[in-house]
């Protein structure tokens, strides 16, 4: 029988399988599932990268918002700061003359799973099995024909794959319309010979979700809707009859339904039905642009859901409130490119990063704000032909291109991150108990982190010594050489502070004499006040960084070193005398040293 109607021609992510005709080893049932294991023969098509960086570029689409208005260019783009890194790319496969189109990918732990179907009048579709354990490396472990059925989507579940599609009833004649659902059994991972099909109305079957034990499958136009499927058993439940079904995403408590996608269309229909009752909670109209024969899909994001709206580019709908959040236009245009090319045909998103397949326009790539009512765009990347199915998971974004094949990438910020502090937060810290008499020794070899609010006779640092709280010593302080006192609180010293290296502070210090040797340098973190009750001594190699307000009782004897003065406000005040040639002062204070 011929196809009737123009099939799904998108190709979804995922390296493909070499399924050919010639001494490639298949078992199974030509009218179910020929499987191949021989994974020399079909990693050949398989092509890895090192550092093949695609980089991201300003996004001329247009945005339409609910709290920008219409037509208006995003001012959010930061593309400057994104790549995109080509992990690998496949090309597609082919059997028996015939290049299979890749329609959809499934990611289960470390295994991803794309589905495949075929232009045109032959019903011919494929399974192929990722193994993604090293997202850089990925491998395939195993692939599949299915000789007379397309596949247009696919979920797994329990060491089963679901997959939605149609068959060709002139092979199977018990069969009154093409459009099925199926359920292949998995070992190990693997795909086996185990296939069951489901009968359904129309003419194809176009995606299916799982939740708990049903399966809920679209269907299209004709006599097109949802079924509602036993998991268990693969009984039809319920249906729905909704002409130009689509998509369905499943939620907590609801699912939701894409449809009434039909040529010259004003509108689609967003709908939220009960999952218990199946009955409506609400419905929205959303942007219309979605061609009948091609791709649409939903994309769950927090409390709301991205749409795939094909000419009307990417949708951030609210169906609760049935507002729109934010709109992502195409391009206006692209350099040799027709504009007819260019179609939003998937979205999908992970870690609040959205991904949109543009068709002959790329891959854009944003990201939902904050507040989860806006979408920020880091900008547009080539992504070798024709974007026509998106899919982001398990760190990877698969992206189908048609009969160029598939590439994985991933998204790489150009930001160096700070370095991921190893200090542990003051409330985790154990309490210093107080000691009046006796001088604590913080040994080298030692990182010590505490809090509280102790009293100690004396101190003497030799590693790492980082306190939170109230630490008050008696006597005398001294940071040695390689040593660092880090204290976030208060400090008082009734004796001599002695720093050979590095001290910080953020709060406040009350110190008998401040002595800072060579290559000493303190430092007050914020603004604070630095108090010095008799006299400070600076030598030459050291620095003291002043945020706040410095003051010495005594004398300042000034050999040499660095006073830097970082922010305003800063004050300085000497009732003492002042003594040596040192003069280096930066920044901006008020007040005399000299």
């Amino acid at each position: 029988m011929k196809k009737n109607f123009h099939f799904l021609t998108f190709l979804a992510v995922a390296a493909l399988s070499s399924v050919t005709a010639c001494k490639t080893e298949k078992t199974g049932d030509p009218k179910g599932i020929l499987l191949s294991s021989n994974v020399t023969e079909i990693n050949k098509r398989l092509t890895t990268y090192e550092n093949e960086v695609v980089p991201l570029v300003e996004y001329g689409g247009q945005r339409v918002s609910a709290a920008k208005g219409n037509n208006q260019i995003s001012s959010v783009d930061i593309s400057s700061n994104y790549n995109l890194r080509l992990v690998a790319e496949v090309q597609a496969p082919v059997y028996n003359g015939s290049t299979l189109q890749a329609t959809e990918v499934t990611v289960s732990g470390n295994r991803a799973y794309v589905s495949y179907n075929t232009q045109g009048s032959v019903y011919l579709g494929g399974i192929d099995v990722i193994d993604i354990t090293d997202g850089s490396k990925p491998k395939l472990l195993q692939s599949a024909v299915t000789p007379n059925i397309d596949i247009s989507s696919l979920a797994f579940d329990n060491n089963y794959l679901y997959i939605a599609g149609a068959l060709d009833i002139d092979q199977f004649s018990d069969y009154s319309y093409p459009a099925i659902a199926s359920r292949i059994g998995i070992e190990s991972g693997l795909l086996t010979e185990n296939i069951t099909n489901v009968k359904l109305g129309g003419y194809v079957a176009n995606s299916i979700a799982i939740d708990g034990n049903s399966l809920f499958v679209t269907s299209g136009n004709t006599n097109g809707g949802v079924s509602i499927i036993d998991k268990a058993n693969l009984t039809i439940k319920s249906t729905l009859a909704l002409d130009g079904a689509k998509d369905v995403a499943v939620g907590m408590s609801d699912y939701t339904v894409l449809f009434g996608a039909f040529i010259g269309s004003p509108k689609q229909t967003l709908a939220v039905y009960d999952k218990a009752t199946n009955q409506l909670k609400s419905s929205s109209d959303v942007p219309a642009g979605i061609d009948p024969q091609a791709k649409s899909n939903i994309a769950i994001a927090r409390n709301s859901v991205l749409l795939s709206n094909g000419k009307a580019g990417i949708t951030f709908w609210n169906p609760v409130t049935n507002v729109r959040l934010d709109h992502i236009g195409l391009p206006a245009s692209i350099d040799d490119t027709e504009t007819e090319d260019i179609y939003t045909n998937s979205v999908s998103v992970s870690d609040n990063y959205v991904y949109g397949a543009n068709g002959a326009a790329g891959l854009v790539v944003s990201r939902i704000n904050t507040t989860g009512d806006g979408l920020e765009i880091l900008g547009i990347a080539d992504s070798k032909g024709s974007a026509n199915y998106v899919k982001a998971a398990k760190d990877l974004i698969f992206v189908a291109s048609g009969k160029d094949g598939v590439q994985i990438y991933k998204l790489e910020s150009k930001i160096v991150p700070p370095p991921v502090s190893t200090t542990p937060a003051c409330e985790s810290r154990p309490v210093l108990n107080s000691n009046n008499h006796g001088t604590y020794n913080n040994n080298s070899g030692a990182k010590e982190y505490f809090r509280g609010s102790t009293v100690l006779g004396g101190l003497n640092v030799n590693d790492v010594f980082d306190y939170c709280g109230s630490l008050s010593i008696l006597s005398t302080v001294n940071v040695n050489s390689n040593a660092s006192l880090n204290v976030s609180g208060s400090l008082s010293i009734g004796d001599s502070f002695n720093i050979n290296k590095t001290a910080k502070l953020t709060g406040n210090l009350v110190v008998k004499n401040l002595i800072l040797n060579s290559n000493g340098e303190f430092e007050m973190l914020q603004s604070g006040a630095l108090k010095v009750n008799g006299n400070m001594t600076m030598n030459s190699g050291s620095v003291l960084k002043v945020r706040g307000s410095l003051e010495i009782d005594g004398d300042f004897t000034f050999n040499g070193g660095r006073i830097e003065f970082i922010g305003t406000g800063n004050s300085v005040k000497i009732q003492g005398k002042v003594y040596g040639s040192g003069n280096s002062i930066v920044g901006e204070y008020t007040g005399k040293i000299k």
